[in-house]
């Protein structure tokens, strides 16, 4: 399962907050209307992660940042989120699934381009 995108209603000082970990797709959420958008880009090309010898790394994504500006937050909501160790709210999409955990009704958007 690979995360693609992180919406976090409130947790310790990130509100309402987007992050995107997929370099081919770029997702927003409308916490007024409950549209969560997806849409394709190009990205980062199928042979870019490609070793000698036949392996292959299939994708990176990393959390930088300087000190205070929320990494461990985000590693600390999306832990709880997933073993239901935090009440916070949220939206985490996946390349396979898309989970939330809000009170407001979240639907995906008739331009929602992809899978």
């Amino acid at each position: 399962m690979k995360l693609e995108f992180l919406w976090i209603e409130k947790h310790s000082l990130i509100k309402n907050q987007g992050f995107n970990f997929n370099p081919n797709a770029f997702y927003t959420y409308d916490n007024g209307s409950g549209e969560l958008l997806r849409t394709e880009r190009t990205g980062i090309g199928e042979d870019f992660f490609r070793i000698e010898k036949g392996g292959v790394i299939s994708s990176i994504s990393a959390l930088v940042g300087a000190n205070g500006t929320g990494k461990s937050t985000i590693l600390e909501f999306i832990a709880g989120f997933l073993t239901s160790g935090i009440n916070s709210g949220g939206i985490m999409v996946t390349d396979k699934f898309v989970f939330v955990k809000i009170n407001s009704k979240v639907t995906i958007s008739k331009k929602w381009q992809g899978t």
